[in-house]
């Protein structure tokens, strides 16, 4: 699915390609960005910054970009943000530009319903220049952390529906013992004798937490390309060897279906003397968030493992 880029013209970048019918005021810039080139070796080669010290850039999906001549066109993204040229991803054509094609002819949102990012040509950014280096941390000189590449709003690998989404992740609601969270598309219930639900945020890193008999649930999200890759599989590998929550060493175990959704699962056997005793994490790469909702489970020498609340996880939509 995912090829090599090769050589971006730079005369679009200038002044944009071909003029198309001007957009009606249903579409809806979701931020400024700029267009920016890479250094040395890969000067010819172009990626789109959502931030003036390059934090954060488009990566691993299509997305629709306003040109300076106002125009707004859909471009694919590789998993390390660079502008795919001259090749066809799933079925889609891709031009010397890295603008979609249908049967030669570039795409253009005529109908003014895409969400897009708009290039500010007047954008000041000391990312001009700069490389994207992966999706793990930011291009070589920024000066704030990395946060992730965006990816577009469940429909990343079809041109025609891609739509710019929020960036970030959203944090659950609860009602009593009933979570809902309409970002994450999942509605999971409590058993009453649990513990009270805890509620997190962006800053706390964490969606909601839960405390039974001393055995935690916490659940959160972490971006797929947090190691490197652009997979479920390599999230998975990257997350057990990286080691966070103390899972580090964990077995990948037999994928495991909670409601209406299948985690894939790796666990850690914690010494105990009476019996078998795991701790856990489930994952699921949720469609179109480009994240990864990950489940910790912590039994600290109880017997309780959240099953019966986690068989209870149904979509909302």
């Amino acid at each position: 699915m995912r090829s090599r880029t090769k050589m971006l013209t730079a005369a679009f970048l200038a002044a944009g390609i071909a003029a198309a019918t001007m957009l009606t005021a249903n579409a809806a810039s979701m931020a400024d960005g700029q267009w920016c080139t890479g250094t040395g070796a890969d000067a010819t080669r172009y990626w789109f910054t959502l931030e003036p010290d390059g934090s954060r850039c488009v990566a691993n999906t299509w997305m629709w970009i306003k040109d300076t001549d106002g125009v707004v066109r859909c471009y694919y993204f590789d998993a390390e943000g660079w502008v795919v040229t001259n090749t066809t991803i799933d079925g889609n054509q891709v031009d010397a530009d890295g603008r979609w094609v249908v049967n030669g002819v570039v795409q253009t949102d005529t109908t003014g319903t895409k969400d897009y990012y708009t290039h500010n040509a007047s954008f000041i950014s000391s990312a001009q220049q700069q490389a994207p280096a992966g999706n793990t941390q930011a291009p070589a000189g920024s000066t704030t952390g990395n946060n992730g590449a965006v990816k577009s709003s469940g429909k990343g690998d079809d041109p025609s529906l891609a739509e710019a989404a929020p960036l970030g992740y959203t944090i659950s609601t609860v009602n009593g013992k009933t979570v809902s969270n309409a970002w994450a598309n999942f509605t999971m219930t409590f058993p009453a004798t649990s513990g009270t639900v805890t509620v997190g945020g962006v800053d706390e890193g964490f969606d909601i937490q839960n405390l039974t008999n001393d055995a935690q649930l916490t659940i959160r999200y972490v971006p797929v390309t947090q190691y490197g890759g652009s997979t479920i599989d390599s999230f998975v590998a990257g997350f057990i060897k990286d080691g966070r929550d103390g899972l580090m060493g964990a077995a990948i175990s037999s994928d495991v279906t909670f409601g209406d959704f299948t985690f894939k699962q790796v666990r850690v056997k914690m010494p105990n003397p009476t019996q078998e005793m795991y701790d856990r994490a489930y994952m699921r790469l949720m469609d179109g968030t480009g994240y990864v909702q990950v489940i910790i489970i912590r039994q600290n020498g109880s017997s309780e493992d959240f099953s019966s609340a986690l068989s209870t996880m149904k979509k909302m939509a």
